[in-house]
């Protein structure tokens, strides 16, 4: 079997920087953002690569407030369901991608002290 190919979203990319800030502005140490750099490429990425359905399916977990659920069907709309959705826990970080096909596309992340996903 092939492994998944890995992609990175514009809004990964987007909110893994403001992930950043918002380390820095809750006076994290400087290490806690290098940990989830390392942790995404030295362990997420293998992982998906060999398991892309590794994570939890997004849509079994529904949000349990309205404004949550309006997000989820928002997200929902714009990937015109085309995609898988998956989350996955990693350490601190919460992880939401996409499949399709033998690619996987990370399409956000967050600290868990952050709210929400930001597909912007």
């Amino acid at each position: 079997m092939a492994k998944a190919r890995i992609a990175l979203a514009a809004s990964f990319e987007r909110n893994f920087e403001a992930m950043r800030l918002f380390l820095e502005q809750n006076e994290a140490p400087p290490s806690v953002y290098d940990e989830a750099v390392n942790a995404i490429v030295g362990r997420l990425f293998p992982l998906l690569e060999d398991h892309p359905r590794a994570g939890r399916d997004w849509l079994l977990n529904p949000p349990p407030t309205e404004s949550g659920q309006l997000l989820q069907q928002r997200v929902l709309a714009r990937l015109e369901g085309r995609r898988e959705l998956r989350e996955f826990v990693l350490d601190q970080l919460l992880v939401l991608y996409a499949i399709e096909g033998n690619t996987v596309t990370l399409l956000t992340v967050r600290h868990y002290r952050q709210l929400g996903f930001d597909l912007g």
